[in-house]
This record gives structure tokens, C-alpha cells and sequence, in this order.
């Protein structure tokens, strides 16, 4: 019989035991910005689907060698206020609240650092029989396959996504659903569902034959890219953490599986396929038919679910994804081709409209047909769904008071 997760498995042990100790030494002095040390410059990953170790990797990949076969202190000189601000952030890691961008701030490869502090959490090295060496190198890779300079997709977003999987499955109760192997595989394509993302959509991509549009026949090529280099990256001999054939098998068909399922195309198919089930029957997260539909709208949900977060965490996501909107709009403007609706830098759609628009038709309606597979809570993200969306709608009121007042201005000039 397979085993499950523990529903809240407990963390606490994270900042006590001395592993932990040893493993968060390890990543404050090695990855942690420090005011005392010299910062490294983020990887920029090579290009779109390359994932040849880039020197700064081989450098990592060797001091973990080093730090791992040798037991060698490597602390760096790293102040108390960072060392203390590290340990209070990775005690809140369960929490649906956590601060991403203070992650940013102290680390320059937050996925790498959260997906450790994940699999520390859930005892997955000792518990699955992991090589600690190659899941570093795993996740240093994928880190570094995120783009350093577009505004939106980048690590700390594949970090932010893979923070979200673990809390549903904690807090969430998602994790006394599944088991450790699948519970593996979610957070594997959580912290990989946009690895190499170029900072453009799909449609253009396709609209311009991108070499991505043409290698998958124009079928989801991001989400194929990111899939495929995760998948890469689980079978290269120095990142092939999962050592099992037939776990690491079951953990590739996961992964491939949502991931592929977050591109936005199939958004409605997803919702439309719940509702059907839901109107035979509840979902039963021992089928794999019910579980897989339930894994696929999850990972979706946690993808879009900026609006569910805390309203500083969103509103600094919200700027981030418009600039990379803008950017598109640029290359569109630039290229001769129709500027795509709202991402036009110089007619901008009103801020609070688009963000009502998104959530109302979106994000709305995928926590709230997630809250209803009760396989999982998703109340404190619905909630703060709601809150969010009221707040826009008075912002909204106002951009509509000011565009009133701009439009009789205007009028009354032209009419003088």
C-alpha cells in the first residue's frame, strides 16, 4: 500500500535540527545577498531551452559537491539581521501570506532555495530515498533557466507558484489526498511551469513562427518548452535526483501533465469538465481520472492566483505582469502587427477595469470550483479574493470619475 502525505506535515524542525542548520549555512552563504558580500549575478540560463550547466552552475554544482562529500563550513560573513530574517521567513513557509519578495530580496535563486526549504519540509530526501547533490543541481538549473531580464516569468514567480502548491498541500489538506510521490511531482512543476519563458504569449509566438510555434506545431509551445526542460533537466545525469525508475516515470507524467494543462487556452475546458463531473458526483481523489482533473485545475489555480494573495504581494505582481504585457506590445508595435488588447503601453486599459476583468472571469471562478472538489481549502485565498476585488471595484469608481471629469475638460476646450 502507498503512502500518503500527513495532511500538516510539522515544520518546525526546519530552524532546530542540525541538518537544517547545516543546509540553511549552506544556502545563506552561498545564495543569500548580503551587504558584506559580493552579490552574484542571476544566470541567464543559457537561452530558450538550453540547459547545458552555465558556469556559475558548474561553480555551485561543485561547492555542493564539496559542501555535501566534506561536510566543509562555507559561511560566508552574512549580518544577524539577514540571518534573522531568513530563519523568520522560512517559519512561515505553510502560510498562504508568505512574503515572496522578501525572498527576492535576500537570494538571488529563490526557487532553488524554495524548493529546498519545500522537500526539507515534507521529509522527502530521507522519505523517497532523494540524491541531495543532483536536486540541487536540479533546481539551481531550473532556476537559472528563468529569463533574468523579462518583468513577469521569472524565478521568483516559479518560486512564488511552488511556495503556493505547498501550502494547499499543508494547510490545504491537498497532501492527505495524494501521495508523497505525487506530492513531489507538484511541487517539481510548480517551481518548472514557466522555465524558459521568453516573455511573450503564445499567439505570438505562433503569429510570428517563433522557433518554438514551429518545433510544436503551434500546440501550447510554452508550456511545452517548460515541460520538456523539466523533464530534461529530471533524466540529465548530474540533476537526476529521483532515483527510482518507476517513481521518476510516474513523476515525468505528472509533471508533463499539469504543466501542460496551464496554458490558458484550455482554461474554460478545465472549469466545463469540473462542472460536468461535479453534477454526477463529488470527486474522489483515489481515481486517477478524478485526481488527475483535480491536479491539472489546481496548479492552474495557483498560477493565476496573484488576486488570492495579500493585497501588497498582488498589487507588486499586478505592475510586473503589465510591464511585461507592455513589453509584447512593444515588439507588436514594432513588428508592424495589431497591438494585442491591453497591451498597448500608450492606451493603456484602466488598471482596476483589467484586474476586475481578470478576476471576475478568471481567478474568481477557478478558486471557487477548486473550493468545491473539497479535496483541498481554499477559503483564505477566496477570501482574500473578494477582499481584493472590492478594493478595485472603489478604484475602479474612481478611474471612472477621473476619465468623466479629463472627457469634459476636453470637451469644454474643443467647444471654446
Amino acid at each position: 500500500m502507498v503512502a500518503r502525505m500527513k495532511s500538516s506535515p510539522e515544520l518546525s524542525g526546519l530552524d532546530k535540527s542540525k541538518k537544517t542548520d547545516s543546509i540553511t549555512e549552506y544556502l545563506m552563504s552561498t545564495y543569500f545577498k548580503s551587504s558584506k558580500a559580493e552579490e552574484t549575478e542571476k544566470p541567464s540560463g543559457g537561452g530558450v531551452g538550453t540547459l547545458q550547466l552555465n558556469s556559475r552552475e558548474r561553480r555551485a554544482s561543485a561547492a555542493v559537491l564539496e559542501e555535501v562529500s566534506e561536510g566543509l563550513n562555507r559561511l560566508t560573513e552574512l549580518g544577524d539581521v539577514s540571518r534573522t530574517a531568513l530563519m523568520a521567513l522560512q517559519s512561515k513557509l505553510k502560510n498562504w501570506t508568505f512574503d515572496i519578495f522578501e525572498l527576492e530580496r535576500l537570494t538571488t535563486a529563490p526557487l532553488y532555495v524554495m524548493a529546498e526549504w519545500c522537500f526539507l519540509g515534507l521529509g522527502f530526501f530521507e522519505a523517497l530515498g532523494l540524491d541531495k547533490v543532483k536536486f540541487r543541481t536540479f533546481f539551481f538549473a531550473a532556476d537559472g533557466g528563468y529569463m533574468p531580464n523579462i518583468a513577469y516569468h521569472t524565478s521568483t514567480h516559479g518560486a512564488d507558484v511552488c511556495q503556493g502548491m505547498f501550502h494547499l498541500l499543508t494547510r490545504g489538506g491537498l497532501g492527505a489526498h495524494v501521495t508523497q510521490t505525487t506530492a513531489m511531482a507538484m511541487l517539481i512543476a510548480a517551481g518548472c511551469h514557466d522555465m524558459g519563458h521568453v516573455g511573450r504569449n503564445n499567439k505570438f509566438l505562433c503569429d510570428i513562427s517563433h522557433d518554438l510555434a514551429v518545433r510544436y506545431n503551434d500546440k501550447s509551445p510554452l508550456e511545452n518548452l517548460h515541460a520538456a526542460s523539466a523533464v530534461q533537466l529530471l533524466h540529465r545525469e548530474d540533476s537526476k535526483f529521483v532515483r527510482d525508475a518507476a517513481q521518476l516515470k510516474e513523476v515525468r507524467r505528472i509533471v508533463v501533465d499539469v504543466i501542460l494543462a496551464t496554458d490558458m487556452a484550455y482554461h474554460a475546458e478545465h472549469l466545463n469538465k469540473l462542472d460536468a463531473h461535479l453534477e454526477t458526483g463529488p470527486i474522489d481523489m483515489a481515481k486517477d481520472v478524478d485526481q488527475g482533473l483535480a491536479l491539472r485545475l489546481l496548479l492552474h489555480t495557483i498560477d493565476c492566483g496573484n488576486p488570492g494573495r495579500p493585497w501588497d504581494t498582488y498589487a507588486t505582481w499586478t505592475e510586473r505582469v503589465l510591464e511585461e504585457f507592455y513589453e509584447q506590445g512593444d515588439d507588436e508595435r514594432s513588428r508592424g502587427m495589431p497591438i494585442t488588447k491591453a497591451f498597448d503601453r500608450d492606451n493603456q486599459v484602466p488598471k482596476a477595469q483589467f484586474q476586475l476583468g481578470f478576476i471576475g472571469y478568471i481567478v474568481k471562478p477557478l478558486f471557487e470550483k477548486a473550493q468545491l472538489m473539497k479535496c483541498v481549502d481554499l477559503a483564505e485565498p477566496l477570501r482574500m479574493v473578494n477582499e481584493n476585488e472590492t478594493r478595485w471595484k472603489v478604484a475602479a469608481e474612481e478611474e471612472r470619475k477621473v476619465a468623466a471629469e479629463r472627457a469634459a475638460a476636453e470637451e469644454a476646450a474643443a467647444a471654446s
